[in-house]
C-alpha cells in the first residue's frame, strides 16, 4: 500500500512541476524538453544495456560473480525508464544515477547492509548450537549386525 502511495505522490509532485515550468517558458518549450529527455532515455537503455550485457558476459566467462556490473546496469536502466517518464523531478534522480560517484555511494551503503545483516559480530551468531549427529536406523542397523555376529560365532575356550 504504501508503495503506491509513493507513487502517485511522485507523480503528483512531477505533474506540479510539469505545469510550473510550463507556467514559466510555455508549453512547447517545455514540451521539446520532455521530449529530448525521453529520447535520451530510450537511446540509454539500448546503448548502455548492451554494454552491461557485454560485461556480465565477459565476467562470467572469467568466472566471476558479476554483481557490480548488474547494479550498474540497474541504475542505468533506472535512470533510462526516469528520463523517460514525462516530468523534470525523475530526469533530477536519473541525472544523479548517472554520476559514477553517487553509484559507488550506493553500492557501498547496499553492501555494508548486507554484510551486518548475514555477518553477525559472534563467529555463530545467538541461535547457532554447535554438535554432531548419528543415524539412529543406521546405528540399529549395526547394533543388530553385532549381535547377529555374536550369536553365531562359538565362544572361544
Amino acid at each position: 500500500m504504501f508503495f503506491w502511495q509513493g507513487i502517485l505522490f511522485f507523480f503528483l509532485i512531477e505533474a506540479f512541476t510539469l505545469f510550473l515550468v510550463i507556467g514559466e517558458i510555455g508549453f512547447f518549450k517545455t514540451f521539446f524538453l520532455v521530449l529530448c529527455a525521453a529520447v535520451c532515455g530510450v537511446m540509454l537503455i539500448q546503448r548502455q544495456g548492451m554494454t552491461m550485457l557485454v560485461n556480465v558476459q565477459k565476467s562470467i566467462n572469467r568466472q566471476a560473480v558479476p554483481v557490480d556490473n548488474f547494479f550498474d546496469g540497474f541504475c542505468v536502466v533506472i535512470a533510462g525508464l526516469l528520463f523517460i517518464i514525462p516530468g523534470f523531478i525523475g530526469d533530477v534522480f536519473a541525472l544523479l544515477l548517472l554520476i559514477p560517484t553517487i553509484r559507488s555511494y550506493f553500492k557501498n551503503t547496499k553492501y555494508s547492509i548486507v554484510k551486518t545483516r548475514t555477518h553477525p559480530s559472534s563467529s555463530y551468531g545467538d541461535d547457532v548450537i554447535d554438535g554432531s549427529y548419528v543415524r539412529v536406523e543406521e546405528s540399529v542397523e549395526i547394533i543388530e549386525q553385532n549381535s547377529e555376529n555374536r550369536t553365531k560365532q562359538p565362544p572361544i575356550t
